[in-house]
């Protein structure tokens, strides 16, 4: 299988009714919270979500990579399974954030490890053989 490939294109700036330029506003990218400031473009979301991203594939956890993409108001991420992840348009703040694949998912068996193997003889064998252990990782 193949992960898909996706970049997230930042456009606008961030308003807020309330509150002033400068002033720290709670962005949720998909699920992760992102502290970005009023006033700030697409690109400098951008760059706060991708750190935020960048510790979350660190940990192995959703993403295998992140990155910036053709310019720094695009963050190109690349999934750690391989099934296909369709996003809605996501609006916060009147900056918008759009999904274009680069690289659809290719279903497969996974990503294997290979933690062991064994030799056995088994009932009715006269030569023995061997057993290969793998352990599915995504």
């Amino acid at each position: 299988g193949a992960s898909q490939v996706d970049d997230f294109v930042f456009t606008g700036v961030v308003k807020h009714l309330t509150k002033s330029i400068g002033d720290p506003v709670d962005f949720n990218f998909y699920g992760f919270p992102v502290v970005v400031n009023v006033g700030d473009t697409g690109e400098e979301v951008a760059a706060k979500v991708k750190l935020k991203l960048d510790a979350a594939a660190g940990e192995g956890r959703v993403f295998n990579s992140v990155a910036h993409g053709a310019t720094l108001d695009i963050i190109q991420v690349s999934y750690t399974d391989y099934q296909p992840h369709i996003l809605p348009p996501l609006s916060q703040y009147t900056l918008k954030v759009t999904q274009a694949q680069s690289s659809p998912a290719k279903p497969g068996y996974g990503s294997w490890v290979r933690i062991g193997t064994q030799t056995l003889t088994l009932d009715g064998s006269a030569a023995p053989v061997t057993l290969f252990y793998f352990k599915r990782e995504a």
